[in-house]
């Protein structure tokens, strides 16, 4: 899933208590959850577009960047229109949100052979319940479903 729908979840379990530690550790367990929910975006990262593996790298980070920028813009919008107040909480939660695929990233980055059996992992929860996965286009469909649901808890929350 992108950041900015993974951070949007952390918002909503971050406003729904006070405890920073249990915020973090819900958003972490979260990520995983909705990384479970196929969502096309294995094809880029795994190379099964046919680009080799150096282009689709390039092609991950300049999407994460962008989609980085996009969740830093929505996240400011929605706390500029006081749609949530931004508690210890709710930063906590939003890290532990995004926090697993900053750790792949960093593995990508380094191939740091500790992290190489995280990076194993999260990559089998994308396929927990399901061994097939969707195109790029259904999956950012759902991604955008996803966001504007996301949104609309946040609003009436």
């Amino acid at each position: 899933m992108f950041l900015t729908v993974h951070s949007l979840g952390g918002i909503i379990i971050g406003q729904q208590t006070e405890n920073i530690w249990l915020a973090f550790l819900t958003g972490i367990f979260f990520h995983f959850f909705l990384d479970m929910i196929p969502h096309g975006d294995d094809k880029i990262i795994v190379g099964k577009d046919g680009m080799d593996e150096k282009k689709n790298a390039i092609l991950a980070f300049k999407m994460g960047a962008v989609d980085g920028l996009i969740m830093i813009g929505l996240l400011s919008g929605l706390y500029f229109f006081n749609l949530f107040s931004l508690s210890l909480a709710v930063i906590a939660a939003v890290i532990g949100s995004v926090l697993p695929d900053f750790i792949t990233t960093l593995y990508i980055l380094t191939k740091n052979k500790i992290l190489k059996e995280y990076v194993s992992f999260h990559w089998k929860i994308h396929f927990a319940f399901s061994k097939s996965t969707v195109s790029i286009k259904t999956g950012m469909l759902i991604q955008v479903v996803f966001l504007f649901t996301f949104i609309s808890i946040i609003k009436f929350l």
